[in-house]
């Protein structure tokens, strides 16, 4: 019986290393666009929010700690309105999702916010101010060692890592 020709040993041998390299390929584009995220920094932040005295200000630092899709953002300062002046010392638990491999943004998904024991900044100044539960960032590397965060909108700060 007379052997197909595709099923020779010669075409066997050629397709299968055809077949893994095509893999391999695939492997390495797939590593290559997969954004790992790895940042340590902290960064202090003044922020008005808005153009005269009596809209909030807050004053503090942020630190960011993201390993791979999820960490922890700590969030202490001076949180001043008009009438009151408040503590925050908030940490909370976040995942990031990627929204785009082009520019790097990511979607900041909370799961959980721990209020330390000095914190009594209320949920609604928070949730409208410091971090709200739908964020959208984007990480970009600028320098050797720091960090651009910032929102949809404009630049929020420089992070500089921990050492």
């Amino acid at each position: 019986m007379r052997q197909h020709l595709f099923f020779c040993r010669k075409n066997r041998l050629t397709l299968s290393l055809t077949a893994l390299f095509i893999v391999v390929i695939m492997a390495f584009y797939f590593i290559k666009n997969t954004h790992k995220i790895l940042i340590h920094c902290s960064s202090q932040i003044n922020s008005i929010f808005g153009d005269n005295e009596t809209y909030p200000t807050f004053s503090g630092i942020y630190t960011f700690m993201l390993d791979d899709g999820q960490g922890y953002i700590s969030v202490n300062g001076i949180f001043h309105t008009q009438s009151n002046t408040y503590t925050v010392q908030k940490i909370i638990k976040i995942s990031l999702h990627t929204v785009s491999y082009d520019q790097v943004f990511y979607d900041i998904k909370q799961a959980s916010v721990q209020s330390l024991t000095g914190d009594n900044l209320p949920d609604t100044l928070y949730v409208r101010y410091i971090l709200s539960p739908f964020t959208v960032i984007a990480l970009d590397k600028t320098l050797h060692n720091s960090y651009l965060i910032r929102n949809l909108y404009s630049p929020v700060l420089i992070c500089n890592p921990m050492n």
